[in-house]
């Protein structure tokens, strides 16, 4: 959501406590999103807390007012980013939420008494104790934070989940939360209501709820008297039970329960079977995978793959889903905003899973539009080159496009040695994005791979006038004389019909590098005819000729040749003039560097 786009400025100017309201409309529109925050804070570290949180409120209220496209939206973000950099960077932000307060280290950083506008209010009332963001915080997590308190800002009674329960599914790695149940909304009282009335019917039928043997149950009572008493928890005790309410320890909690259930599973004196699980296993499988836990999501494959021998059938096939092409569309999107490489355990999990996911990662190229994206995919079918050449050759011939070309990149770096055989397989096709792959396999060639025949026959097919100039330098390199004929017969009949200056010259000056005293002769009398009668019609003559023979005697170190292309140039049209003076211009430009 960044932009290299100044953000619209900002007014910094907020009210205080007991400053009254202006009389008139503020001239700026985003005004109205900031009434009724304190500037509070006195230390150095709180006024920078002070305005990251004033920043984060604003910009989740903006969207209330503005539409998303807006530019004040950009305005808001910028802001958020800058103030929360600032805050960040004093160390970490270990904030208590108080029903209309935020203290940092016992300061006061955030105030509003307006129930419908305080940001503290909303995470109180959602159970939300204290909130915590790490230095390491980056801008990713910081727009997920904003989106969860937008989400709660917009859409109050809606049906979406509460903070506490967004902020655990966002499974943040640098913000972290500690959380009690939330204050029950007056709308919901009802359907309490209705749970205590029938738990109560329940009882009055003499029915009974039965639980478990290791249920919590209240205590027996005892004979003798105790004497009760406080004592205040240290810290070291108490920690433990904050880290059982850190929304980072959710996908934890969630692969140790289905790690319990397994376990229950594998207990033959256990009634539990696997499919009493399987639901249980899908919903931790897609909660980690929409969260882009693939370290968690790699652990729970784990453990799962250890239960083989208790039902090979049924594990094979929930194993099947960690690495489908759903998942694996996911967990690509996810890893490619990081990097181009595929993640080790990506690559573990697809060793570990059976099945053969080469269709699927072909498939896969075809959706996926990001380049880093393509590159892992890439990358990741390069694995399968020796195993299924024949297979993959197969699918290039049949696909176009920029998938085929993924798939020709991934084979050739795979397998260097295939590149002839995929080159004159390709040479004709006239997607752009396949030519360029084609290009790039000759130029990383070594010059003299491919036979001076293979070479001329390609040329005649080559569809890309890009890649016929590549292919004309390759034949340069074999110095044979009888590419000179060969280049001077597709001058006077191209084999696709019309032919670019850019070629015609890449052509003359091949002719110049292969033969130059040859060239001189020919080039030489196709730009200034010998005879009389040749010169008075010389600058109506054949176009292609003369604009190779300027390109090729602008190579040749003799007078003679700077004389016949200055001689046509006095004489031709403008295009024609302003390609000699060009050859001319570097001409000499070349020969003052050779003598330097």
């Amino acid at each position: 959501m960044s932009d290299d786009r100044p953000a619209e400025s900002v007014d910094e100017t907020l009210p205080v406590a007991g400053a009254s309201a202006p009389a008139s409309e503020p001239e700026n529109p985003q005004d109205s999103v900031y009434d009724g925050e304190e500037t509070v804070a006195r230390s150095e570290r709180g006024v920078a807390a002070n305005d990251a949180l004033r920043a984060l409120s604003r910009a989740a209220r903006s969207f209330l007012l503005y539409d998303p496209r807006n530019e004040a939206i950009r305005g808001f973000l910028k802001e958020y980013q800058d103030c929360m950099g600032r805050a960040v960077r004093t160390g970490t932000l270990e904030l208590e939420v108080r029903p209309f307060e935020l203290t940092l280290d016992g300061e006061v950083v955030y105030l509003e008494r307006d129930r419908e506008r305080s940001l503290a209010f909303r995470l109180f009332r959602d159970g939300v104790r204290r909130l915590t963001l790490e230095p390491a915080v980056e801008w990713a997590e910081l727009l997920r934070l904003l989106e969860i308190l937008s989400v709660r800002y917009t859409g109050v009674r809606q049906h979406e989940d509460d903070v506490v329960t967004l902020l655990w599914k966002a499974g943040f790695k640098n913000i972290d939360i500690v959380a009690v149940e939330g204050f029950v909304p007056e709308e919901d009282a009802d359907e309490a209501e209705i749970s205590n009335a029938r738990t109560k019917a329940i009882r009055a039928a003499g029915g009974q709820v039965e639980v478990p043997s290791d249920f919590d149950t209240p205590v027996e009572p005892h004979d003798d008297e105790v004497a009760y008493g406080y004592r205040a928890l240290t810290e070291v005790e108490v920690a433990p039970l904050k880290a059982e309410l850190s929304s980072q320890q959710l996908p934890a909690t969630a692969i140790r329960l289905v790690t319990e259930m397994l376990r229950l599973v594998g207990d033959r004196t256990d009634p539990t079977t696997f499919d009493d699980i399987t639901a249980l296993l899908e919903e931790v499988r897609l909660f980690l995978l929409s969260e882009g836990q693939i370290d968690g999501l790699l652990n729970l494959a784990r453990k799962l793959h250890s239960m083989r021998a208790v039902n090979p059938d049924a594990v094979a096939q929930e194993l099947g889903r960690f690495a489908d092409l759903r998942a694996l569309r996911r967990i690509v999107h996810s890893a490619a905003l990081l990097s181009d490489e595929a993640p080790p355990e990506l690559v573990e999990l697809l060793d570990m899973v059976p099945g053969e996911h080469l269709r699927d990662l072909v498939a896969l190229l075809g959706e996926e539009r990001s380049r880093s994206g393509r590159r892992m995919v890439r990358r990741l079918v390069q694995r399968h080159v020796a195993r299924h050449q024949d297979w993959l050759l197969k699918e290039i011939a049949k696909l176009d496009g920029q998938v085929a070309a993924d798939l020709l990149r991934a084979v050739v770096d795979a397998e260097p040695a295939l590149r002839p055989d995929l080159i004159d397989r390709c040479i004709g096709r006239t997607e752009p994005e396949v030519q360029r792959e084609v290009r790039r396999m000759l130029g990383e060639l070594q010059p003299g791979t491919l036979p001076l025949r293979t070479l001329h026959d390609h040329l005649k097919i080559a569809p890309g006038e890009g890649l016929r100039i590549v292919l004309i330098d390759r034949i340069v390199h074999h110095k044979d004389k009888r590419s000179f004929q060969y280049f001077q017969q597709m001058i006077d009949e191209p084999p696709h019909g019309s032919i670019s200056g850019e070629e015609l010259s890449a052509l003359g000056r091949s002719m110049a590098s292969i033969a130059p005293d040859d060239a001189l002769t020919l080039l030489g009398d196709w730009v200034r005819p010998r005879s009389l009668w040749d010169r008075m019609r010389g600058v109506t003559g054949n176009r292609n000729r003369q604009w190779a023979g300027v390109a090729g005697l602008g190579l040749i170190p003799n007078e003679e040749a700077e004389v016949c292309i200055r001689w046509l140039s006095e004489r031709a049209g403008e295009e024609m003039h302003a390609h000699c003076t060009k050859t001319l211009f570097e001409r000499r430009r070349a020969v003052a560097g050779g003598r330097a």
